[in-house]
């Protein structure tokens, strides 16, 4: 096989991201905005050309295999540098203090980047923040599955992050009504955990899911039952969970997190993921 028959594009690339983070070609298709059968041939065509299976798919889920693993990391790693490079460019020919803008998807548009944001960003982080990470997480209807106890950090550190970075801030933003049926988000107290508001704690991964697992014990946190347009805000370092979605109809989250500071890979000393300025001396730079 030629090396031209094996070459990925970024348009490869974000397909095999979506999945990976969504867990489902339906809500990867939905949130790329193309239809369940081209995603899937797409993903088909990559399988065919690498010689190699991508995705463990069962009725519910689709789970990275290694081959699938090492493609997600690159795109990541590509996404954070593109995000960097637009920024860069964005700014060359600007003065210090010009405005950085950016887009998203119209589902999220009022979520990514608003006063309110700003303003949870600057209670939780102080004056200075940067746009991280996000995600778009969908339960699929009579499928979604649980999600086990975790902190954020724990998922930094447990994938080949530095162990010593700032805790950042997540914003959980309810796309649709959350309830218990439809798998809604519980946030364990530091109160109930108090060792997790010191620092990341060990977290296992299990066989199977990839799941980091961060607590096994009886409390059962606070269940929040929101409804859409809300924000849940919580530390990284908040242990947190969900439940599956036994509902008729698919639960969507929209993920925003944000960091007090760029977060650096240890050794290389590399970008993680992204870190566009958000906050400056307490004034939004960032707009959408």
């Amino acid at each position: 096989m030629s090396a031209s028959s094996t070459r990925l594009d970024w348009d490869d690339l974000r397909l095999v991201l979506a999945v990976a983070e969504i867990g489902t070609i339906s809500g990867a298709a939905e949130a790329l905005r193309i239809s369940h059968p081209t995603l899937s041939r797409r993903l088909k065509r990559m399988e065919e050309r690498l010689g190699t299976r991508l995705f463990e798919r069962t009725p519910s889920l689709c789970r990275p295999t290694e081959a699938g693993s090492e493609v997600r990391d690159l795109a990541e790693r590509m996404r954070a540098e593109i995000a960097v490079l637009e920024t860069r460019v964005a700014g060359r020919d600007l003065r210090p203090e010009g405005v950085v803008r950016l887009t998203a998807p119209d589902a999220v548009s009022d979520y990514l980047l608003p006063d309110m944001l700003a303003e949870i960003c600057r209670a939780t982080l102080g004056d200075d923040a940067y746009f991280f990470y996000d995600q778009y997480v969908v339960k699929g209807a009579d499928k979604g599955m649980p999600f086990s106890w975790h902190q954020d950090s724990g998922y930094v550190v447990g994938n080949g992050g530095p162990v010593d970075h700032k805790p950042y801030l997540t914003c959980w933003c309810a796309l649709d009504d959350t309830t218990v049926a439809n798998g809604t988000v519980r946030i364990m107290p530091f109160s109930q955990a108090p060792e997790t508001r010191d620092g990341i704690v060990p977290h296992l991964r299990q066989p199977g899911s990839n799941d980091l697992v961060g607590y096994t014990g009886d409390g059962e946190g606070v269940t929040l039952e929101v409804p859409a347009g809300s924000i849940v805000a919580f530390s990284s370092l908040a242990l947190h969970a969900t439940g599956s979605n036994s509902t008729p109809n698919m639960r969507r989250v929209y993920l925003a997190q944000y960091s007090p500071e760029p977060i650096l890979n240890p050794g290389t000393r590399h970008l993680r993921r992204n870190a566009i300025a958000f906050l400056r001396g307490g004034t939004q730079v960032t707009f959408n």
